[in-house]
C-alpha cells in the first residue's frame, strides 16, 4: 500500500492564536494552521477514574505528509474527534507521525 492510498481522513491541524490580536483584545480558541489528509490508526485505549467520573484515552498515530510548523502544542480535528499532538516523529522524508490522545481534555 502506497501513501497516497493510506492518507484518506481530511483533518484540520489547528493552533491556539497569539495571545492578543491587533486590537490588543484577548483572543482565546483555535485557529486553522492547516488542513491535510492523514492516516487515522487507534493504537491503545484505556479507561480510569478522574475528578469524580470516569474517562477514556485513545492514543492514536495520525500519519501526514511533512509539514513545516507543525508542534506538539497544535490539536487534529477529525469529524467530531478532537486529538491532542502529544509527539511528532519523523518518518524519513516521506511522513510524520502525530503521536496522538483522544478524549480527554484536548480542547
Amino acid at each position: 500500500m502506497t501513501l497516497s492510498s493510506e492518507l484518506n481522513k481530511r483533518i484540520r491541524i489547528e493552533q491556539r492564536p497569539p495571545a492578543l490580536n491587533e486590537m490588543n483584545e484577548k483572543v482565546s480558541g483555535w485557529i486553522l494552521f492547516e488542513e491535510r489528509w492523514a492516516h487515522i490508526k487507534d493504537l491503545t485505549g484505556r479507561e480510569f477514574v478522574a475528578a469524580g467520573g470516569t474517562q477514556n484515552e485513545v492514543t492514536t498515530e495520525i500519519k501526514i505528509r511533512p509539514l513545516v510548523g507543525v508542534t506538539d502544542e497544535m490539536r487534529v480535528v477529525h469529524g467530531t474527534d478532537t486529538y491532542k499532538v502529544e509527539v511528532i516523529l519523523r518518518q524519513g522524508s516521506t511522513a510524520l507521525l502525530l503521536m496522538s490522545s483522544k478524549g480527554t481534555s484536548n480542547g
